[in-house]
């Protein structure tokens, strides 16, 4: 049930916070990410780097994203500044 909670409700609200520029709802699902990345429960470190690791190698806003994400979670993501904008234009995505 958790990975459906981030992959379809979580995920989702990111991308539509950062598609209307929505910075006060970015930062306060920045700072739940962090607070999860910080938990060091194996388990929940788990969940963020699959559901959000993997949707940040592709998204399209992740470079808008990243003054707001916290240390931890961009280490438990294996967040890497510009990849996913290579990687969208490697498969010809906008």
């Amino acid at each position: 049930m958790p990975y459906v909670v981030f992959g379809d409700i979580l995920v989702p609200s990111m991308e539509a916070a950062l598609n209307s520029g929505d910075t006060s709802m970015i930062s306060a699902l920045c700072e739940y990410l962090e607070d999860t990345a910080a938990s060091e429960d194996t388990r929940l470190e788990n969940l963020l780097g699959v559901e959000v690791g993997e949707w940040l190698g592709f998204a399209a806003n992740a470079d808008q994203l990243s003054p707001f994400m916290g240390e931890k979670t961009k280490q438990i993501c294996g967040y890497v500044p510009g990849l996913a904008a290579q990687r969208r234009a490697l498969k010809g995505l906008r």
